[in-house]
């Protein structure tokens, strides 16, 4: 792979990490903090569907590149096996990228399933809560 392609594969990974770290604190539980948190999350799901569109790029990339190093092998099993073990960090960057975007999903999810919550709590008890 080639050294701007490694170089993107390294920011991506150190994003991807800094977003995961987002992730890990706890989300409020302070009612009128949640759409705050929803409205993070929003940005953090564009950014990383921005990271996982460039992850794949990569991937793809090097798996062309890995292909083309292979080209005179004559057993379609060994060149998917040199192929996969010359991109295994290309791939794991990949699956990284989809992690963390299908967790930003579920955590928008709980949010909004929490609001939900906390509206009909607050109109069975006759008061209003934030949007």
């Amino acid at each position: 792979m080639d050294k701007i392609l490694t170089e993107q594969l390294l920011e991506l990974t150190t994003e991807i990490n800094g977003l995961y770290e987002n992730l890990k604190a706890p989300i409020s539980s302070e009612t009128e903090e949640l759409p705050i948190e929803l409205d993070n999350r929003c940005q953090w799901l564009a950014r990383s569907a921005e990271i996982f569109a460039q992850a794949q790029f990569i991937n793809d990339k090097a798996r062309g590149g890995a292909a083309e190093t292979h080209l005179a092998i004559p057993s379609a099993t060994l060149l998917r096996e040199l192929i996969n073990r010359d991109t295994a960090e290309e791939a794991r960057v990949l699956k990284l990228a989809e992690k963390l975007n299908s967790t930003i999903v579920h955590q928008i999810d709980a949010i909004r399933s929490r609001l939900s919550f906390e509206k009909q709590l607050a109109s069975l008890a006759g008061r209003s809560t934030p949007a």
